[in-house]
């Protein structure tokens, strides 16, 4: 019994750990994410929604999945938007007194680290980083 209490305190405490990894540090999160998927990971063929129903149909373990951590996160993400949508003011504010040269973009490119993921566009820093003299001077 008190084997099983101790385990079921380690796992408590793991699952605290990874929320504030989450939240504070994410590359470590992300990090234990694979460590895990590749140790302990198994698809989950069934789950219970809020009404107890079983969800046997990927689309809705999906779903349940989903709802749980909307549901979880809500109120962060809402703090998270309110403060992203204050400093987004403050920096449009700032932005409209300043011009931009081609030194900062240029300062800007060199300062973008190769090997990352492109982003919604689809570009790839290295990408941009290639344009040279004369995409530098597009993006000004």
């Amino acid at each position: 019994m008190e084997v099983k209490k101790a385990k079921r305190q380690s796992w408590k405490e793991f699952g605290e750990q990874i929320e504030e990894n989450y939240q504070h540090d994410s590359k470590k999160f992300w990090k234990t994410m694979k460590y895990l998927r590749g140790k302990m990971g198994r698809i989950v063929y069934s789950i219970r929604d809020k009404e107890n129903k079983l969800k046997t149909e990927t689309k809705e373990v999906l779903e349940v999945w989903k709802s749980y951590y909307a549901e979880k996160y809500k109120n962060e993400r809402n703090d998270e938007e309110i403060e992203i949508q204050r400093n987004n003011e403050n920096q449009e504010e700032l932005e409209m007194d300043m011009d931009i040269n081609y030194w900062d973009v240029q300062i800007a490119v060199d300062q973008m680290k190769n090997g990352n993921s492109a982003g919604e566009d689809g570009i790839r820093s290295e990408m941009i980083k290639a344009g040279g003299a004369y995409l530098t001077e597009q993006l000004k």
